[in-house]
């Protein structure tokens, strides 16, 4: 051949394609997943994870560690399975300490991460963030009288109670709750499709203020915290509305 022939190709970058988890954690020590598209040496991988909080605080790589195989599989099944080769495209991680509640946390993996498939490696930062849960507390109730539009409700009416986390409904019992003036066929129902939410069935009086304290250690949620604090709540009734309607007689006058 009279003219050279010049072949050219080149590998492409690593990039992150997945991660878990998100939103919210039910967990102070959540397992961490980072899906590559392309074959990473996960020891490599974690040295260069960082995971700093909302604060700005970083938790030390040393605090870090590797889930072993099975462990990895059985968490995170669905995502390694999902295409073939994902089983060398991915790191998985875990905390030796628990993280804080109520906090922020971004993963961060700086620009420099080595690819196991050639010398190619990050060119920008890659973030995600979850966050812990909160401690256990209420944070809406019905009739409120802080509520301009929902200060009082008839005699009779049911009450409700929202939290801010899932509730764990074994602990859900009326022996939780101390009303006072006490009340009879007091009924506690949790929603079926909402476990942060509870009605309170009654047969209040007119005119009445009732108090209502849940006993310490008693209702707990699904991370089996009790109320983070003592909250009495107030409910109030107002007298009966008047009777509304028709009255006829026999002919229809």
């Amino acid at each position: 051949m009279e003219d050279g022939l010049l072949f050219e190709f080149s590998t492409t970058t690593p990039n992150v394609v997945e991660f878990a988890p998100y939103g919210t954690v039910s967990t102070l020590k959540p397992k961490c997943f980072l899906l590559f598209d392309q074959k990473i040496d996960k020891n490599q991988i974690l040295k260069h994870v960082r995971v700093v909080s909302k604060n700005q605080h970083e938790i030390s790589n040393n605090e870090l560690e590797l889930l072993d195989e099975n462990e990895a599989q059985n968490e995170f099944k669905s995502n390694i399975e999902a295409n073939e080769g994902n089983n060398d495209r991915y790191v998985a991680f875990t905390f030796k300490n628990d993280l804080s509640k109520a906090t922020e946390y971004v993963v961060r993996l700086p620009a420099g991460c080595p690819s196991a498939e050639g010398p190619l490696k990050t060119t920008k930062e890659w973030s995600a963030s979850f966050q812990t849960y909160e401690p256990l507390k209420i944070v809406d109730w019905y009739p409120n009288a802080k509520d301009e539009y929902r200060k009082s409700i008839n005699p009779g009416e049911s009450w409700s109670i929202t939290f801010n986390n899932s509730l764990d409904r074994s602990t859900v019992t009326k022996l939780s709750f101390d009303i006072q003036p006490a009340i009879k066929n007091l009924g506690i129902e949790i929603a079926e499709y909402n476990n942060q939410y509870i009605t309170i069935h009654n047969d209040s009086k007119a005119n009445t203020v009732y108090t209502l304290n849940i006993k310490p250690e008693s209702i707990k949620d699904i991370h089996g915290q009790s109320l983070d604090t003592k909250q009495p709540i107030q409910f109030h009734v107002h007298d009966s509305p008047p009777s509304s309607g028709h009255i006829s007689g026999a002919t229809g006058i």
